[in-house]
């Protein structure tokens, strides 16, 4: 479901656009039209809620063929629509990027999980489009039940080497513990080496971030931190669609890519415009 800010956000894209604007589109007699949406390479749908709400935002009509989450093939339609051309024309290309960028993430989202298999849950980081990154999580949800991390900055407690330069893992790790006290976020921190990691532990952290370890420090990582700890084990840094198979057999929890999003791409996606009755 779109929820509120979903939307709006969607409006502002179509303004950054000026949609209502088209100078092009604006040349035509109005008259109605019938078009499809059209995949250019198969992949796994993510964006079709999305692209319904923008073509029915100005008016137009919108019938999804396929659902989010299902699977589709190159040449298939995905989305049919009714309306009058100053109505869809305009949405075209807004719609379309939309619906690539969510289906290529949610394609990317669906391999990684395949390869890593059941053991080891995949996770999102950080590194999404500004002011897209909502949507890019709710593609990998869609695709595999990919953890989005977190939602935002407020959501829990995450303490990284530029934390760590102004006060140190007992400093910060101290003041994050108490501050779950009062607000039960959960705390989470990154750790590159053993002195850190042994600091980490004293303070019994949620989640443990091994970043950017080789495979066998992280095996002795894994060792000393369930032998001491019930913390959760999180792996990334390097982590790719090559190599994640690798990872996901080190008796991790988790393992977040960036690669899930600054490496997906966007997926092909075309419409085809046809008079109506024609």
């Amino acid at each position: 479901m779109l929820n509120s800010l979903m939307k709006k956000r969607l409006l502002l894209f179509l303004d950054d656009d000026h949609a209502s604007k088209d100078i092009t589109t604006g040349l035509l007699r109005e008259g109605k039209c019938r078009a499809k949406v059209m995949a250019n390479k198969s992949c796994l749908l993510a964006g079709i809620e999305e692209a319904k709400f923008l073509f029915g935002s100005r008016g137009a009509s919108a019938k999804a063929l396929k659902k989010d989450g299902q699977t589709v093939r190159r040449g298939q339609a995905v989305m049919e629509i009714k309306g009058s051309n100053k109505s869809v024309l305009p949405i075209e290309r807004t719609a379309l990027n939309v619906l690539g960028r969510m289906s290529a993430v949610a394609t990317c989202c669906g391999y990684a999980k395949r390869k890593a298999g059941n053991k080891v849950r995949v996770a999102l980081t950080r590194k999404t489009t500004p002011g897209f990154g909502m949507f890019e999580k709710k593609a990998a949800g869609l695709s595999a039940e990919i953890w989005p991390h977190r939602k935002d900055l407020e959501e829990m407690f995450l303490v990284k080497d530029n934390h760590l330069a102004f006060g140190g893992v007992e400093k910060l790790l101290g003041k994050a513990k108490e501050a779950k006290r009062k607000t039960g976020k959960k705390v989470e921190i990154e750790v590159e080496n053993f002195k850190q990691l042994r600091q980490a532990l004293e303070y019994s952290p949620d989640i443990i971030m091994l970043d950017n370890m080789p495979v066998a420090r992280i095996k002795k990582a894994v060792a000393l931190i369930r032998a001491r700890s019930r913390a959760l084990i999180e792996l990334s840094g390097g982590i790719n669609l090559g190599n994640i198979r690798k990872y996901s057999g080190l008796g991790a929890d988790i393992i977040s890519m960036g690669a899930l999003t600054k490496d997906s791409g966007i997926i092909d996606f075309s419409l085809e415009v046809k008079k109506d009755g024609h």
